[in-house]
């Protein structure tokens, strides 16, 4: 599940600022870009680095795409922020350029965040967690980053680095992780393990309940680094659309170890995500000729049936990856051309994106998939 969450503002030691309107501040940020930007390295940074006062939050860091309105505003540890620039009411470029946090800066920035909390971490990546589970946690997580890169290097896609370290965030106690959602779009609930929050670009994960079985959180936590990693490595934008099909497909896809670990013993039976392939299965006798092409068109599916549409997904995913991966990723690393265009022109485009990039028609893929399943079981090859 990917999320957006209010934005934790980080606050630094004041310093000379200028007061400025919306209108100028474009101005400035406009202007400053053109002039780095054709400097030579020696002199100026690519990317500056800028502090600005929004609503009384005085935040750090750079403009990542702007209109005239508003504009993404990214921190040092990869948080970001959509910014109207109508609340902008301070500005200053500061010397030097945008430099992300390393991951000793923001482990140190998380032990004094989360003072109760252990730390553990690897290059990139950092979790803060109870003594008891976090060397376990790391281990999976830095498992998981593994696997996804090789995966998709097997499959045709050589990833770049991360800009900004992983952060995984499992609280002490179940309380504190509710309060932690205030804000978001996420309600408490009982069975809601984790998320992984798009502005903060952290993952949440809840303690284990008691008498829970401890594999559920680690399927949590691998579905949660799943989304956490595509969206960090540009298989899906942070600041775009995607489509929430793919999304949540691979996430639920790569819960099976087996799958995601490329196990040459393993057969198509042991690859599935079993809950999502039996609710799947069960809809199947009724499903409605043209599902798939209005999966792809839009997220209407999920707005009407959550839980069916996250098996369809999968489903689509899954056979995708099985059956046609090379292409599968070339649908998963590409995006339709979807700005500025009405609702019936996105659709379309989505479709014919689609199209391009897996080389058949929805209609026949759709017959593919059903029947695809129709035949899995155990002895599947």
């Amino acid at each position: 599940m990917t999320v957006p969450v209010v934005e934790r503002h980080v606050k630094f030691r004041p310093s000379i600022t200028m007061s400025v309107s919306h209108s100028a501040w474009l101005a400035l940020v406009a202007i400053w870009v053109c002039f780095a930007a054709s400097m030579a390295p020696a002199l100026f940074a690519a990317d500056p680095l800028l502090r600005i006062t929004v609503d009384g939050d005085e935040l750090r860091g750079q403009v990542i795409a702007r209109d005239d309105s508003q504009c993404w505003f990214r921190m040092r540890d990869g948080a970001q922020r959509l910014i109207r620039m109508a609340e902008v009411s301070r500005y200053e470029v500061l010397p030097g350029g945008f430099r992300p946090m390393s991951t000793v800066e923001l482990r140190d920035e998380l032990a004094r965040e989360w003072p109760g909390l252990r730390m553990a971490s690897a290059d990139g990546l950092i979790v803060a967690a109870p003594a008891r589970v976090v060397t376990e946690l790391k281990e999976l997580f830095d498992g998981v980053r593994r696997d996804f890169r090789t995966w998709l290097r097997v499959h045709g896609r050589e990833l770049p680095a991360c800009e900004f370290p992983l952060v995984l965030v499992m609280p002490a106690t179940r309380e504190e992780f509710d309060r932690l959602l205030e804000g978001s779009e996420l309600k408490p609930h009982a069975t809601l393990a984790g998320a992984y929050f798009l502005e903060s670009n952290r993952i949440l994960l809840s303690p284990a309940r008691r008498g829970e079985p401890p594999g559920e959180r680690l399927a949590t936590l691998v579905h949660e680094a799943t989304h956490q990693l595509a969206f960090n490595l540009d298989v899906h934008s942070r600041i775009g659309r995607n489509p929430t099909w793919l999304v949540e497909g691979l996430a639920m896809a790569f819960e099976n170890e087996a799958l995601r670990t490329r196990d040459q013993l393993a057969n198509p039976w042991e690859r599935v995500n079993r809950e999502r392939y039996l609710r799947l299965r069960a809809m199947q006798p009724t499903l409605r000729k043209g599902w798939l092409s209005r999966m792809i068109e839009s997220d209407e599916l999920f707005e009407a049936d959550a839980l069916g549409a996250y098996a369809l997904s999968w489903g689509v995913t899954f056979h995708l990856m099985e059956t046609r991966p090379r292409q599968y990723v070339k649908l998963l690393t590409s995006r339709a051309e979807e700005k500025g265009r009405s609702e019936v022109e996105r659709k379309a485009a989505r479709l014919a994106h689609f199209v391009e990039a897996v080389g058949v028609q929805p209609e026949w893929l759709e017959v593919e998939v059903n029947r695809y399943f129709e035949a899995l079981g155990p002895s599947s090859r």
